[in-house]
């Protein structure tokens, strides 16, 4: 077998992490070695959407280091993250809001929210990071699996998780 290129870690990463967490893996399919993939789930809370998120750029430092992580996959990890951590955070303090009788936040307010994501985002990434560096062989059969077959599905990733256990 060729060796593994990032783009088939980087998606397996957000298939296995889907599965780790009770969600079911949709579609995962990756478009040629350079141009890019997707990976979709369904049935994750938003903390667990949080860690699917960062799964992809994480997988891939794992396997390959940090250098290896392309920039551009990355941003796009980031982007979803933020949004969802922002989502977790404003969620969280509309409660607060209602109570204080605001409609809407405060630019110091704000600036909490960022802070507060930023900090949910890193508790993902060192999350993931940990499970992924405990099933790493795991990780590397779904990233094979794919390069060979050019998408994974929930049986398929379920059956290679059980396969490897």
């Amino acid at each position: 077998m060729a060796p593994l290129d990032p783009i088939f870690v980087h998606e397996s990463g957000h298939a296995f992490v889907a599965h780790h967490f009770g969600g079911e893996v949709v579609r995962c399919e990756v478009f040629g070695a350079d141009g890019g993939g997707v990976t979709r789930f369904r049935g994750l809370s938003r903390r667990a959407a949080l860690r699917f998120a960062v799964a992809g750029h994480v997988a891939v430092k794992l396997a390959f280091g940090a250098a290896a992580a392309d920039p551009e996959m990355s941003a796009k990890d980031v982007e979803l993250a933020c949004g969802i951590a922002l989502g977790i955070v404003r969620m969280g303090e509309a409660k607060r809001l209602a109570a204080r009788g605001l409609d809407e936040p405060t630019e110091a307010m704000l600036a909490r929210y960022g802070e507060r994501a930023a900090k949910l985002i890193e508790f993902a990434e060192a999350d993931v990071a940990e499970i992924l560096a405990a099933n790493v062989a795991t990780l590397r059969l779904l990233a094979e699996h794919l390069q060979e077959h050019g998408e994974l599905d929930d049986a398929t990733v379920k059956g290679i998780v059980a396969g490897a256990a």
